[in-house]
């Protein structure tokens, strides 16, 4: 409060009432503030008012805000939480009910209709459970994950498909902490299959646009490196000179190797290459005598390592170690599991020398001889072979070296571009006349093979087998594509380690497997699903191959439970069969033999067992084992034979192809009688009517050999006759022989069923097919882990009646394991709410904090206030009373 002195010197009227003004809206306007700040109970409303006060009240208030939001976030995702957990509490429910009644119907002395019944109620509970997979919390499904604005389950009828992801959604419920505000579905239901890991190392290769964060794996380069590169010039041991080159402005491996050329040792002229392992770097390539360099590591950095160029000993070339590039959606597959050949030809003259690359994997391309000649016209033709030659017709004295790029290119064996390192200047690169000649070894380095991109894979995913066809497939990205494809029903990544890819299946009750279309894709992968390495216990859902041989009293292997893991191999060869038994258990005359394992011991087994009259291997389509008789089919060949009569005879041979007839007497009866004609009793008789008596002249051999041909069973050839057949009724016994069916190969046995050359419903217990092989179906398949899955494996068995029994008790065993999953999964939810409930105490008293700061920066003292309002009040009485007193009009004042 501020009192204007009363003036008491001679002043002016006019500065006199300019005072009292000033001094009586002083007044009023701390009287006005002091109004508001007991009326709004604030100190201050502008931040001019107090500028410390107001900074640190806006930084108190946007805490609060912030709080108030989290409390929010919170509130929502405890409520998100809580109806997961009702949901999954129903889960629980239903499966508890559904084991009970699998329980009462899993013996052989249930009836059908009441395994029916129970498979009606099955059928219920699998509704039940998608519904409640399906909960929502306003408008997200609660267990789809990241993905949930759409139904994360899927009931077709056949298959239960997962759409949603592993990926849980988090909310922000305090400063610096996310939460995990749902279950994705496969955490508490299943979802997604184990996945097809990708065994082999795709290895993608080095490009000069490689980043270098994805090399060493993904690893990449420590930040700020730098290498010390020393020259040592030819013919000594000193370091003749010694730089440091800094890459840290580096991000391609492209980049690193402009660098290092760059600022290099300017003595050893370096040529730095981007081959597709790694960096090459030569010292003085045009020189005779280039000498040597060494590469060190700067200030106990790790750079020069990191890039596979450390050398310690002076060398005119270093070849950097392979750098490893991790795999990536843009890596284009063509640059994955080899290495491709490439090199520099280098031409005579300037502004002419060429990169080459080839276009494909392998090692045919290496030692690549390149002729220039002159011709009338340009062109490039390639001729494989050894070594390969890559021709080129060019003008003389016309055709320059970027003319001839593009020949290369057109031609299309090889990539190829300018060599920027020949250019005399940035301009005139490529511009050098293409001179004739010849060079040999220009390429080096290719190795592997290209993807089998063409192929495409075989996939079984519940339905009929579908192809997936790769042949347009680019890039990483473009063949995941095509495998997550809607209809595929297949969720397929990159996997973590950025080394391959891992393939799962979406669908609960389903089969799903990766096989081989033809070619060797799946195998490239290292996606097959079946191969020589996979286990025999996991086969048939993992009841396994070979089983544990039941003991005797004694302990010793009962021999029916031995036979169960051995099965027959039949060929059946121009009729004579051969029978080769292969035995899966171990050879107890070997104490180092073992049960066979995998696949590859079943493969070997068979090799082995069949003294190499059966070849075994993987199936070249989808997938299984391959048996493959070493002799050639025979195709069905008919049984012949001949017959001798009195002046003749013929050669007679059954109509059909096949082994009826064989070894059998077959008796020609002539008989007398009016008529002429031959029947055949369908056993060994043919009889044949002649007319001895009256017609002698139809009766000879020809006459018997016509009427046996007019039988459609036989046929009649080589035809002797010299007179009538007999002179009077008679018998004339013979035989047909060499009859056979088609050549076979039969699987037959226990074994053989549990590998998948037929099912256990087959009649005969057995597969036989009439051509060079016979292939198994594939029993190594994959299913999702899952609730659905189980109760549709239940649902199966059920409807499979006393067949089904065995695998109601493993459906059962299912439902144990999905109940533990719900359970851990409703245990983790409950824990989540808990740890909200606490959460949400201490933001409550942490607003309680924040609130009583700010209070302390904006709240007025109500007391002071009032105190400084009655005393305001006062001072504007005495300054009006004073302002009166001094600004009197009346004239008496003045006398």
């Amino acid at each position: 409060m501020a009192i204007l002195p009363i003036p008491t010197t001679r002043v002016s009227d006019y500065l006199t009432r300019t005072r009292l003004v000033e001094q009586t809206q002083s007044d009023q306007l701390d009287l006005f503030r002091l109004q508001n700040q007991i009326s709004t109970g604030r100190r201050i409303f502008q931040p001019s008012e107090d500028g410390r006060s107001a900074l640190r009240s806006i930084t108190l208030q946007r805490s609060l805000e912030r709080k108030e939001q989290l409390q929010i976030n919170l509130s929502g995702t405890r409520a998100s939480l809580t109806s997961a957990e009702s949901s999954l509490n129903g889960v629980g429910t239903v499966l508890n009910d559904i084991r009970a009644q699998a329980i009462s119907v899993a013996g052989t002395t249930s009836t059908e209709e009441e395994r029916l019944t129970t498979r009606t109620d099955v059928l219920t509970a699998l509704d039940q459970l998608v519904t409640l997979a399906n909960s929502q919390y306003q408008e997200d499904y609660l267990f789809a994950g990241s993905q949930s604005l759409a139904a994360p389950y899927v009931f077709n009828g056949d298959y239960v498909e997962y759409r949603g992801n592993e990926t849980t959604q988090q909310q922000r419920v305090d400063a610096g902490v996310l939460f995990d505000a749902n279950v994705p579905g496969g955490e508490a239901f299943g979802g997604l299959s184990e996945p097809v890991r990708g065994t082999a190392d795709l290895n993608p290769q080095l490009t000069a646009d490689t980043l270098l964060t994805d090399l060493n794996g993904g690893a990449g380069l420590s930040a700020g490196g730098s290498l010390q590169i020393a020259y040592i010039a030819p013919a000594t041991v000193i370091e003749a000179e010694t730089v440091v080159v800094n890459l840290s402005s580096a991000r391609t491996i492209g980049d690193v190797a402009r660098l290092i050329e760059s600022n290099g040792p300017p003595t050893a002229n370096l040529r730095v290459s981007v081959t597709s392992g790694g960096l090459e770097i030569v010292t003085n390539p045009e020189s005779g005598t280039p000498g040597s360099i060494v590469i060190r590591e700067v200030a106990g950095g790790q750079t020069a390592s990191e890039l596979g160029v450390l050398a310690g000993t002076p060398t005119p070339t270093v070849t950097g170690s392979d750098l490893n590039p991790k795999l990536k959606l843009t890596t284009q597959l063509g640059d994955l599991l080899g290495r491709k050949a490439s090199g520099r030809l280098a031409l005579t003259g300037s502004d002419n020398d060429i990169v080459l690359t080839a276009n494909t994997n392998g090692t045919d391309r290496n030692n690549l001889s390149v002729v220039v000649q002159e011709a009338g016209t340009a062109g490039a033709t390639f001729t494989d072979g050894s070594p390969p030659t890559l021709t080129i017709d060019v003008v003389a004295g016309v055709t320059t070296a970027s003319e001839v790029v593009g020949l290369i290119n057109a031609e299309g064996t090889f990539s190829a571009a300018i060599d920027y390192r020949d250019a005399t200047q940035a301009t005139t690169a490529g511009a050098g006349v293409a001179t004739a000649g010849t060079s040999t070894g220009v390429t080096a380095g290719g190795s592997g093979a290209s993807l089998d991109l063409a192929s495409g894979l075989q996939v079984t995913n519940g339905d009929a087998p579908f192809t997936i066809d790769t042949s347009s497939a680019q890039t990483v990205e473009d063949l995941l594509n095509l495998l997550n494809r809607a209809d595929t029903g297949l969720f397929a990544e990159v996997n973590a380690t950025g080394t391959g890819i891992d393939i799962r299946t979406r669908r609960s009750g389903a089969d799903f497997s990766i096989g081989e279309n033809g070619g060797q894709l799946a195998q490239q992968l290292g996606v097959r699903t079946y191969t020589a390495d996979s286990r025999l216990e996991d086969f048939n859902r993992g009841a396994g191959v070979v089983l544990a041989p039941l003991l005797d009293d004694q302990g010793n292997p009962e021999p029916a439970s031995v036979s169960a893991n051995r099965f027959t191999i039949s060929l059946v060869d121009q009729g004579v069969t051969t029978t080769y038994e292969v035995d899966l258990n171990a050879d107890p005359n070997d104490p180092a033999s073992t049960d066979a394992t995998t696949v590859n011991d079943v493969l070997q087994r068979i090799a082995a067992d069949t003294g190499g009259a059966v070849t075994a291997a993987l199936a070249t389509t989808g997938n299984g084992i391959t048996l493959t008789r070493a002799d050639a089919v025979d195709a069905a060949a008919p049984a012949t034979g001949t017959f001798a009569l009195a002046n003749g005879g013929f050669d007679i041979s059954a109509a059909a192809a096949g082994a009826a007839g064989n070894n059998a007497d077959i008796n020609v009866v002539i008989a007398d009688g009016t008529s002429v004609g031959a029947v055949y009793d369908g056993t060994n008789t043919i009889t044949v009517t002649l007319d001895i008596t009256n017609d002698p002249a139809n009766s000879q051999v020809s006459d018997v050999a016509a009427a046996v041909n007019a039988l459609a069973e036989f046929t009649t050839s080589n035809v002797t006759s010299t007179g009538p057949a007999v002179a009077a009724e008679s018998t004339v016994g013979g035989a047909l022989t060499g009859g056979f069916d088609t050549d076979a190969i039969t699987v037959s046995g226990d074994a053989a069923q549990r590998i998948g050359f037929f099912s256990a419903s087959d009649n005969p217990q057995q597969a036989s097919s009439t051509t060079a092989s016979i292939t198994s179906t594939d029993r190594n398949t994959i299913e999702v882990d899952s609730v659905f899955n189980s109760l549709l494996r239940l649902s199966d068995a059920l409807l499979r009646g006393e067949d089904g029994v065995p695998d109601i008790g493993e459906a059962i065993n299912r439902l144990d394991d999905d109940l533990n999953r719900v359970t851990a999964a409703r245990g983790e939810v409950g824990s989540r709410v808990r740890s909200l409930d606490t959460l949400e105490v201490r933001l409550q008293d942490e607003e309680v904090e924040l609130r009583s700061s700010l209070s302390d920066e904006l709240d007025v003292d109500l007391t002071q206030a009032i105190s400084d309002f009655t005393a305001r009040q006062f001072s504007l009485e005495a300054s009006l009373q004073t302002t009166a007193s001094l600004l009197q009009l009346s004239i008496l004042n003045y006398l």
